[in-house]
């Protein structure tokens, strides 16, 4: 779901034992905060502006962030804009530790389809997000 909503791969360059160990072992998660930090920067050309959390100065490992984890941090936080409310608390209560404890497929779906509703509601939300996605939305 995070994937899908934010177009970037988690934990993308993690090794297979450090994915074993920080994900499936520590409970790791991509970061679903949206984000509220305003920063104006030059994309193809053109100033935009995007809501941009505080890039780190380093991964929580030490490491220095690669290219690449900036880029999907750009990303996510420009996609991110977009979510509806109640998207990241679904996202967190399906990574829940305990499975007893994550919400039915069909509760997911339900809720899923009222953020869909939410997002099509808002004309202004559709024409950024289809012109961010290349003219995907129809």
């Amino acid at each position: 779901l995070y994937q899908v909503a934010s177009l970037v791969t988690p934990f993308d360059g993690y090794s297979s034992g450090k994915h074993e160990r920080e994900v499936l072992r520590q409970g790791a998660r991509p970061d679903v905060r949206i984000p509220s930090v305003s920063s104006t920067f030059t994309l193809k050309g053109k100033k935009q502006t995007f809501e941009l959390p505080p890039a780190p100065a380093a991964n929580d490992d030490g490491s220095v962030p690669t290219e690449s984890e900036k880029k999907n941090l750009l990303l996510a936080s420009k996609t991110k804009r977009y979510w509806p409310k109640d998207l990241p608390l679904i996202m967190k209560e399906c990574w829940d530790y305990d499975m007893r404890y994550r919400p039915e497929m069909t509760e997911v779906c339900h809720r899923l389809e009222r953020c869909i509703d939410d997002l099509a509601s808002s004309s202004q939300n559709t024409h950024h997000l289809n012109g961010m996605l290349g003219g995907w939305l129809k």
